[in-house]
């Protein structure tokens, strides 16, 4: 199952604190922004409009499963590399 948030603060942190997620952020924006994170992510969550406190400013689409998250990006944005990336810092080699 993929919940989306945008504008929704309280709503995804309650989602977040419930357990561990994957989150895409950006998608209202162009592709290139679409990146993949864990929940917990630096990146995610310490940069741009997170770091004061606006999570949901953008667009994001979470799952507790990657695999569902990964299907919905593709069946709505397009596949790796093209619709989303993942997080060069969540998913180092």
């Amino acid at each position: 199952m993929v919940a989306q948030f945008f504008n929704q603060e309280a709503a995804y942190a309650t989602y977040l604190a419930e357990a561990p997620a994957f989150v895409c952020s950006g998608l209202d924006m162009g592709a290139e922004y679409h990146r993949v994170h864990y929940s917990h992510c630096d990146s995610l969550n310490r940069a741009g409009p997170a770091a004061a406190g606006l999570h949901t400013s953008v667009r994001k689409a979470c799952s507790r499963d990657l695999n569902d998250l990964v299907a919905w990006l593709e069946e709505n944005h397009g596949g790796a590399g093209v619709g989303y990336r993942l997080c060069a810092f969540c998913f180092k080699p």
